[in-house]
């Protein structure tokens, strides 16, 4: 490995490199992470990054590097592209098509530049630049490079998180560099990817006294005298990138290493790298300075020729300067593409800010329009845009509505927002254009920001004229305040908007009705109105269109809670969601969540495919707070089966999309819903930070889905021992929850946890009395999740023969349900009893079982109850059957399934949204379980036809 500022390796930095290189070792091992090189300004961390590229190359494997720019942060997508536009362009016709193989085509607008021709929600074209990825790495494994990490615009920094849960099975390596003490454009987002399990930290620290001396050397090619280099020392405090400003200024200075100028050495130390730089600069003539304040203005990777031009100079001149600020180490040409650049970020912003304000917005407006005359990018043009102050110029708003639509298309909703909240600051925009674009900013607002789509939505409602136009500006204001947890003033705009509609506009009233009912239901305070308006409407007819069957949804899902009407309300439910038209136009709405809800409450079959095919939608073209609803849902319909890795594994990926999207709205069900998982698999620690983890962003004091956090937390407490503070919090809960008129344990099953915390400190009185309650409601509901539950609690409680009844009731409710860890629980309590009665040998098979069914849901602690309860039974160690499918998760069954159906290992990941690593892991253990060595036998095994 060379060093780059001439002879040598890298000075103190062995232990640095050899983490380096294990991390690229690794990688071609199949284990991927990434690498974050952290430091002060000029501690070294881009020529560490440079040994990395060369090490990588040299081991045989693709390497990929970027550079962000402070200049560039609002440019979406910009260090994607600098990353994989050449390798695309140096790619072959036939490896460019592996390259785009399905998935990874739906970010194929993004590096192969232009406007999509079908809009592709942000969580798609992270999906297919994961797939991108992942293709890319098909042949050998994949390096990449990324400097600046800290400047990154959001998109990439949205793609980075994406591929963190899933990099430790691929064979991509990032190693980046992050510079301390700088704002991050997404600082929350920055901190998600570094706090990452696949994140590891290489901090590097100044050089020591010797090793300045030997950069001197390097530099000066002399050796200094000792008090000179003590001097550089001192002055530069051991950061390699002042030391090499100091040597290029000593040098250009004229004086020598010696002890006579230590003092000058000194002096020159105190000054600024940018009076360094300038002290360098002026030696030069001056349209070498412009020609260097011109590559400032336009960043990283210029053109010679815009360079030239905005430098007022000719080619043949401005290459003539390149070359002597190149020998003056404040530009470098990048190799390949010829492209201009600095030799660091810290001289680039000198040579920026030696610019005045009106300087700057001069230079930017010109390399604006130089770049819009080439045809450069939409958005490399606003790029420029965004730092010139407001002219009241109607092409620059041209321009940036332009950029703004594209970025939208390309899924970076942040961008576009910026582009837009710049175009509403021009002057003259008239009235009319205003509120286009103040209605444009608000929808894109509503992917990224809930208090700006608030805003922008407001002064778009108050400058738009026609009934219709406000109420469709009023749902969507209305769905932002509700997500800011202002309801009251949600509640009083869509009746306002709902008494404005004509009669012929139904399916738009039944939208804004069906939002009306979400607000005022989803809060303690307003809950009687959202009541009285779904009685009032519960018989009229609705229409098939998305405002119908949003309206079906929420009356369903207000039914099922108040358990008034279990058998319309699945019935209404049922219509909210045939014919697909809430997945395919409000997939991510609150109507969607709740109809689907209602499902997974009732147990029925069809939620978990509904939900499939819902992550299928949002895998192809949906948004990341969509794709977040799912996944939250999703791990709900898993837990309720029994199936905890699989309800683990989509919880963390909706808490992980909440983090990126920051959904503070759908905290709080998604920590409950994991955190119940997390307890049943008694980790309780884990239950613990996730519950915390809802906390850090909590919605209105009023919020209704705040219950069902507090309820796990109660259960949390039980489990740890807390019993009696648990008690208090699940009755708490409980009023509340009834306070809302709300019963149904189908949603909330608060009155069985707090009676089995209540038998354990021998109040059964008050335990029976809860119980009796809950089967009274659950036999409303008529649902085998919550009855099964509530009879084997209430079994627990009721005398001898009484008691055993009401178990073998549980039993038997629940044999025909898909809750397979509440069976294994009835099980043991059913064969429990027994053997307490005296049948032990009727006791074991049900023990038996209930160690096979507990294992399977992963319940350790539910299957060692069995376990104890069949040795005092007399029964012996239950074995494990080979060649039985039952004993297969889900994920390992769905995975085999596929196989067997022909289906390869990548198209088993495409379809069930892992990673390909993940679909050999399932399978290995699939065969193992069947007793089995080879794919071709996994359809004999599962009953199934090979395709």
């Amino acid at each position: 490995m060379t060093y780059l500022d001439g002879e040598g390796g890298l000075l103190e930095r062995d232990d640095e490199c050899a983490r380096v290189r294990s991390a690229i070792d690794d990688v071609r091992a199949g284990r991927g992470r990434l690498l974050v090189i952290e430091g002060a300004a000029g501690i070294g961390k881009t020529r560490m990054l440079a040994e990395a590229q060369e090490y990588a190359a040299g081991a045989g494997g693709s390497v990929v590097s970027a550079r962000s720019s402070e200049l560039e942060q609002d440019f979406a997508y910009g260090v994607v592209r600098q990353l994989f536009e050449p390798l695309l362009a140096a790619a072959g016709a036939e490896l460019r098509d592996e390259f785009w193989a399905a998935p990874a085509d739906q970010a194929r607008d993004i590096l192969e530049s232009g406007m999509s021709q079908s809009p592709t929600g942000d969580f798609a074209v992270l999906h297919g630049l994961y797939w991108f990825t992942v293709n890319v790495t098909q042949h050998k494994p994949l390096v990449i490079v990324f400097d600046d990490l800290q400047w990154s615009d959001a998109p990439s920094l949205r793609y980075l998180a994406y591929l963190m849960p899933r990099i430790a099975d691929m064979q991509v390596l990032v190693i980046a560099a992050l510079r301390t003490g700088e704002t991050a454009v997404d600082r929350e987002l920055l901190q998600q990817v570094m706090a990452s399990p696949a994140t590891e930290v290489v901090r590097l620290h100044p050089l020591s006294p010797t090793a300045t001396g030997e950069l001197l050397r390097r530099a000066l090619g002399t050796t200094p005298d000792a008090e000179f280099s003590e001097a550089c020392f001192h002055a530069s405090g051991g950061n390699p990138q002042l030391l090499r400003e100091l040597a290029s200024t000593v040098r250009s200075e004229g004086l020598a290493g010696t002890r006579t100028n230590a003092k000058e050495v000194a002096d020159l130390g105190s000054r600024t790298v940018s009076r360094m730089v300038e002290v360098r600069m002026s030696r030069l003539p001056g349209e070498a300075a412009t020609l260097a304040r011109a590559v400032a203005v336009l960043g990283d990777l210029a053109e010679l020729p815009t360079a030239a031009s905005l430098a007022g100079s000719s080619e043949k001149v401005a290459a003539r300067n390149v070359a002597a600020l190149e020998q003056l180490e404040i530009l470098q040409v990048e190799e390949q593409s010829g492209a201009l650049g600095f030799v660091h970020p810290l001289v680039q912003k000198a040579v920026y800010e030696s610019l005045d304000i009106a300087q700057r917005a001069i230079q930017h407006r010109r390399a604006a329009k130089l770049l819009q005359r080439a045809g450069a990018d939409i958005e490399r043009v606003a790029a420029h845009l965004l730092r010139v102050p407001p002219l009241g110029d109607s092409q620059t708003v041209a321009v940036l509505r332009d950029a703004a639509a594209q970025a939208s298309s390309h899924g970076s909703p942040q961008t576009a927002l910026t582009y837009l909240e710049r175009a509403l600051q021009e002057p003259g925009v008239t009235p009319e254009e205003r509120a286009v674009l103040l209605r444009q900013a608000g929808m894109v607002a509503q992917l990224q920001d809930w208090r700006k789509a608030a805003a922008f939505l407001a002064q778009a409602y108050e400058q738009t004229t026609g009934s219709e136009d406000r109420a469709h500006l009023a749902e969507r204001l209305g769905r932002a305040l509700f997500m800011l947890g202002r309801n009251r003033e949600a509640v009083s705009l869509y009746e306002q908007a709902i008494s404005s509609l004509s009669d012929d506009a139904v399916d738009l009233r039944q939208r804004l009705q069906a939002g009306l009912i979400n607000v005022s239901i989803a809060d303690t305070q307003l809950h009687e109105i959202g009541d009285r308006l779904a009685a009032r409407l519960w018989d009229e007819e609705t229409t098939h269109g998305v405002g119908g069957r949003s309206l079906d949804a929420l009356l369903g899902w207000h039914a099922s809670l108040t358990v008034s009407a279990s058998d319309a309300a699945l019935s209404r439910t049922r219509r909210a969601v045939s014919e697909g038209v809430l997945l395919e136009q409000a997939n991510g709405t609150e109507a969607f969540a709740d109809a689907w809800w209602v499902l997974i409450a009732a147990d029925e079959d069809e939620a978990l495919s509904l939900l499939d095919s819902a992550l299928a939608d949002s895998h192809r073209r949906g948004t990341v707070a969509a794709t977040a609803g799912a996944y939250c849902l999703r791990s709900l319909a898993w837990y309720r089966r029994g199936s905890l890795i699989e309800a683990e594994s989509d919880g963390s990926r909706a808490m992980h999309l909440c983090d990126t999207a920051h959904l503070d709205v759908a905290r709080p069900l998604t920590a409950s819903f994991l955190a119940d998982t997390y307890i049943e698999l008694g980790r309780l620690d884990d239950a613990q930070r996730t519950l915390d983890w809802s906390d850090r962003s909590l919605p209105s004091a009023t919020a209704a889905q705040c219950l069902w956090p507090e309820a796990s937390r109660g259960k949390l407490l039980i489990a740890q021992g807390a019993v009696h503070s648990g008690i208090r919090v699940l009755l708490e809960c409980g009023r509340r929850f009834e306070d809302q008129g709300w019963y149904n344990p189908g949603f909330l099953s608060w009155r069985t946890e707090a009676a089995l915390a209540l038998r354990a400190l021998d109040r059964t009185d008050e335990a029976r009395d809860l119980v009796a309650e809950d089967v009274c409601h659950a036999r409303r509901w008529a649902a085998p999740w919550a009855l099964g539950r509530a009879l084997r609690v209430n079994g627990l409680l009721l005398a001898k023969g009484a008691g055993l009844e009401q178990l073998q009731a549980s039993v038997d409710v629940l044999e025909t349900s898909p809750a397979r860890l509440e069976l294994a629980k009835s099980l043991v309590e059913y064969g429990a009893a027994l053997r307490r009665s005296g049948h032990r040998q009727a006791a074991r098979p049900h023990l038996n079982r209930a160690v096979q069914l507990a294992l399977q849901c992963g319940a350790s602690s539910v299957a060692e109850r069995a376990r104890t309860e069949l040795a005092v039974a007399g029964g012996g160690a239950p074995k494990a059957t080979p060649m039985e499918v039952a004993s297969l998760t889900p994920a390992e069954r769905r995975v085999a399934e596929l196989a067997a159906a022909g289906a390869t290992n990548r198209q088993v990941a495409q379809k069930l949204f892992i990673a390909p690593k993940t679909v050999e892991v399932h399978l290995s253990a699939a065969y193992r379980k069947l007793g089995i060595s080879t794919r071709a036998r996994l359809a004999d095994v599962l009953g199934t036809e090979a395709e």
